[in-house]
C-alpha cells in the first residue's frame, strides 16, 4: 500500500472530512461563552485540538467497535479491508481520546474534567450507542457537550458574563442536544 493510500485510509477511518463540524461546535461555544470575545490563541488552539482529538479518536473507535458488522456489510472500510489493522486502530483511537483530556488540562485542570466527561459520552456512543433512540440521544449529548466545552472554557478563562453563561448556556446546549438527536433520528429513517 502506498503512503497516499495509507493516508487516505486513515483520513477515512478518522473521518477527517468532518473535522470542521466538530471544530465549529467548540468554536461556537467559545464565542457564546465569551459573549463574543474569543480566548487568546494558545487557549483557543488547545481547546480546538482537544475537541478534534476526542472527535476523531471517537470515530476511529466507532469503526473499531463496528469492525465485525462492517466486515459483513461494508467490507471496503479501512479496518475490514485490511488497510488498517484493528489493533492499530484501537491504539490510535484510545491515544487520541486520552490526548483530548491532556490537551484540555493545558487550558485549565477543570477543562480536563469536562473533556473527560465528553470522552465518556463518546465511548458510550461508540460501544453502547445502539438503538433507534439511545444512539441519537448519545450523539446529541456528545455534540452538545462539545459545544458546552467551549462555553465552559470561556468561563474558566474569565471571558463573558457569568450571569448570561449560567442562564443561557444550559438552554442553548440542551436545545443543541435535541436538535442533533432529532436530525439523527430523521436520518435513520432514510
Amino acid at each position: 500500500m502506498s503512503a497516499r493510500e495509507r493516508f487516505l485510509a486513515w483520513g477515512r477511518l478518522a473521518r477527517l472530512s468532518l473535522a470542521p463540524s466538530a471544530l465549529a461546535d467548540v468554536a461556537a461555544g467559545l464565542v457564546l461563552g465569551g459573549s463574543g470575545a474569543f480566548p487568546h490563541a494558545r487557549e483557543a488552539t488547545l481547546a480546538l485540538a482537544a475537541s478534534a482529538c476526542v472527535y476523531h479518536g471517537g470515530m476511529v473507535l466507532n469503526d473499531w467497535a463496528d469492525r465485525e458488522e462492517d466486515r459483513l456489510a461494508r467490507a471496503d472500510r479501512p479496518i475490514p479491508s485490511g488497510a488498517i489493522a484493528a489493533r492499530t486502530a484501537l491504539a490510535v483511537g484510545a491515544l487520541l481520546v486520552a490526548a483530548s483530556v491532556g490537551l484540555a488540562a493545558l487550558v485549565t485542570p477543570r477543562a480536563a474534567l469536562w473533556m473527560a466527561g465528553l470522552a465518556v459520552l463518546v465511548l458510550a456512543y461508540d460501544f453502547v450507542g445502539r438503538g433507534p433512540l439511545r444512539g441519537p440521544l448519545l450523539l446529541g449529548a456528545c455534540r452538545a457537550a462539545n459545544l458546552g466545552f467551549g462555553v465552559f472554557v470561556a468561563r474558566e478563562l474569565g471571558l463573558g458574563y457569568p450571569e448570561l453563561q449560567a442562564t443561557f448556556a444550559p438552554l442553548l446546549v440542551g436545545l443543541y442536544l435535541l436538535y442533533v438527536a432529532s436530525v439523527s433520528v430523521v436520518a435513520r429513517l432514510e
